[in-house]
């Protein structure tokens, strides 16, 4: 398997722009956000989920859309139950916030202590073949840490999109260089294209609503779903094998786990909805392991089929 570069890439530049006082309340939550990291792993948690605590009940939208998302996809659940999992969830994404300080400033003795990954047989079969890399998953709360898991197993790239916050974008593109080789926006898809043909290794969220013209529809637990159709023709247009991927956060703050599965085989084939089945397939049985660790606050399920109304008011 390659070994994580001992150099990670260049961080942006400094500018004197990122001082202007309409940056100042980004940079003040930066001192609690970096403070929080440095804490004991237990005592994160607790944070963590108190502050998802906050956001549920601040929440507004946010908690009208997991509310509905939940119930779309689990319409044999018992209202309390349904609430325990929006509860459960908003803990995991005050979490994640957290979990976003742990991964770009998280002490590495204390993290690795923290972190579990099996299956790197799987991706080093995989680089020894000299092909490009897919590693698909979903989108779950704990992201960040999941991303710095990979990179330090494995000189990765990871797709992403960029945040409007300057300061933001600045500081998160210094952390991630230590564990990342290249973060990349997901309108340089040229760019994407030409490391996997390469040979590299590149993480891509594939359970995304894009514009229709982007997509297909392909069930997600039971619910006909706007799916991203790019992945496969990614794949088929790099030759790139493609290997999902799963993290959790494990119970009683025991810390994560990372999997890396077989590759998948017969992928893709020439059917764009038999290809999104497969890929919301996986996500389906992800999310499964544990529910509350999806990002139900995220609108899945924002394009319907013709004459379908909309899931969200």
């Amino acid at each position: 398997m390659k070994t994580p570069s001992t150099v990670s890439h260049p961080a942006p530049p400094f500018s004197a722009s990122l001082l202007h006082p309409k940056h100042w309340l980004t940079w003040l939550m930066m001192a609690p956000w970096y403070a929080v990291s440095q804490l004991p792993y237990t005592w994160q948690t607790r944070i963590g989920f108190s502050l998802g605590h906050l956001l549920q009940r601040v929440g507004g939208s946010r908690v009208k859309i997991s509310t509905v998302n939940i119930s779309k996809c689990f319409p044999d659940y018992s209202e309390q139950q349904r609430a325990d999992l929006l509860r459960r969830s908003f803990e995991s994404v005050g979490m994640g916030f957290v979990e976003v300080g742990l991964g770009w400033w998280g002490r590495k003795a204390p993290f690795n202590k923290i972190q579990r990954i099996s299956g790197l047989e799987h991706l080093s079969q995989a680089q020894s073949k000299g092909r490009g890399i897919m590693l698909i998953t979903g989108h779950f709360t704990p992201m960040e840490v999941a991303a710095r898991i990979v990179g330090e197993h494995t000189p990765v790239r990871l797709m992403y999109r960029k945040n409007d916050n300057a300061v933001f974008e600045w500081i998160s593109a210094r952390r991630r260089a230590h564990y990342t080789e290249e973060m990349i926006p997901h309108k340089a898809v040229g760019h994407f294209l030409e490391r996997l043909s390469a040979g590299d290794t590149c993480i891509y969220l594939v359970d995304q609503d894009y514009r229709m013209r982007h997509s297909v529809f392909a069930p997600f637990f039971g619910i006909e779903t706007a799916t991203i159709k790019k992945t496969a023709e990614y794949v088929k247009e790099t030759n790139a094998v493609t290997i999902p991927i799963h993290y959790t956060r494990l119970p009683n703050c025991e810390g994560y786990q990372l999997r890396i599965d077989p590759p998948l085989e017969n992928f893709p084939t020439d059917n764009a909805v038999a290809d999104a089945t497969t890929l919301n397939r996986i996500i389906e049985n992800y999310t499964l392991e544990a529910p509350e660790q999806y990002l139900w606050q995220h609108r899945r399920f924002k394009n319907r089929p013709e004459g379908e109304p909309s899931f969200y008011k």
